[in-house]
C-alpha cells in the first residue's frame, strides 16, 4: 500500500499573525486525515521561535 503524505508550511500558510490555525485550515487538515493522508508540518523558524504544538 502506498503511503500518502501532505506537508504544510506553518509560516504564512497555516499560522495567522497571532500564531493560530484558522478553523478552515483545521477542517482541511482533518479532511485530509480522513482520506488517509499522513500530515506533517514544516517551518523555517528556529526552535526557540517555533510556537508550541497547535491543537487541531
Amino acid at each position: 500500500m502506498k503511503k500518502k503524505l501532505i506537508v504544510f508550511d506553518l509560516d504564512g500558510t497555516l499560522l495567522t499573525s497571532e500564531n493560530e490555525i484558522t478553523q478552515e485550515s483545521k477542517e482541511t487538515i482533518w479532511y485530509c486525515k480522513e482520506k488517509g493522508f499522513q500530515i506533517a508540518y514544516i517551518t523555517g523558524r528556529g526552535t526557540i521561535k517555533t510556537p508550541p504544538k497547535a491543537t487541531l
